[in-house]
């Protein structure tokens, strides 16, 4: 299964399960959910050490927090994408590249239900 047919399972996969508590358990939902469609679909093993170059998708990386003005909330960067962990526990997943620039893919709500006050 390609990159692309993968990234719309995860999104799907993480809309469907429960919302998260608070930052720490949305950013670990996140790379829960991430981690079972790539071991599933892509048929690369997990090595962190390989991501730019084994074409797994894999979960932002410390290294990869970027300063956030919203308060409670913690933002990362993949290669593609800007993401988003609120107080709450909503998740925020929006493409940083390209024509798609800005686009919102996942608008994920916390347990309060309400999303991360991203705009």
């Amino acid at each position: 299964m390609n990159r692309k047919q993968r990234f719309a399972l995860f999104l799907a996969a993480l809309e469907q399960v429960a919302p998260a508590n608070d930052r720490v358990s949305a950013r670990a939902l996140l790379e829960n959910t991430l981690n079972l469609i790539e071991e599933t679909h892509s048929g690369v093993p997990f090595d962190p050490e390989r991501w730019m170059i084994d074409g797994r998708m894999y979960p932002p990386h410390d290294d990869f927090e970027r300063p956030c003005s919203i308060a409670g909330a913690v933002l990362f960067h993949s290669v593609a994408h800007a993401i988003w962990f609120a107080a709450n526990g909503a998740i925020r997943i929006e493409a940083r590249r390209g024509p798609d620039k800005g686009r919102v893919e996942l608008d994920k709500v916390g347990t309060d239900g309400k999303l991360c006050p991203c705009d």
